[in-house]
């Protein structure tokens, strides 16, 4: 297997989720969701952050692990991640699809169709819709930044089937 830690990086909506699940599921490895270092587990809704010792704490002894696929929309705390990551995919669809997807998620939990680990608000959706217009702009050219000092060459993606493209040469036959 040529890739074992796989960091997925992307914005609201862009599917990291959904891919990182699907790559995990094809190399047998475990996924792990970066909201759930950066939000405070105990808070009912997503505006409070966890401890900032805690979560590095986490997310350290994570990326000791062999094999991983972490995904999410950060970037300013997680060298340790992108240093060990054999792959970095950086997801960027359109943001109108990317706000389709965030809105569609936010119906399907606000109707009960989706069980969503927090509870979110009209408000908060709108802030997501606002921050995913500038994460170009606020995350992702500081992003490409950073992983360029630390020599690393992330592969941009629009589509699963790209990813999967990338990832030819680790699947099982």
């Amino acid at each position: 297997m040529r890739y074992q830690r796989i960091h997925v990086l992307g914005g609201p909506g862009s599917g990291k989720t959904y891919i990182a699940a699907k790559i995990a599921a094809a190399l047998g490895i475990q996924a792990h969701d970066l909201d759930d270092l950066f939000w405070d587990p105990s808070a009912p809704t997503y505006s409070v952050r966890a401890d900032r010792e805690k979560r590095d704490q986490a997310l350290a002894a994570l990326v000791m692990q062999d094999t991983w696929v972490i995904e999410g929309a950060y970037y300013k705390w997680l060298t340790p991640s992108f240093e060990r990551a054999d792959l970095i995919i950086i997801l960027n669809p359109s943001v109108w699809l990317r706000d389709l997807r965030v809105v569609k998620r936010s119906a399907l939990h606000l109707f009960g169709r989706s069980h969503a680990a927090k509870k979110e608000t009209f408000a908060s959706l709108l802030n997501l819709i606002h921050w995913n217009h500038t994460y170009e702009q606020h995350q992702l050219v500081p992003a490409h930044a950073l992983l360029s000092r630390l020599h690393k060459n992330p592969v941009e993606c629009r589509t699963l089937a790209q990813v999967f493209a990338v990832l030819a040469d680790s699947l099982p036959l």
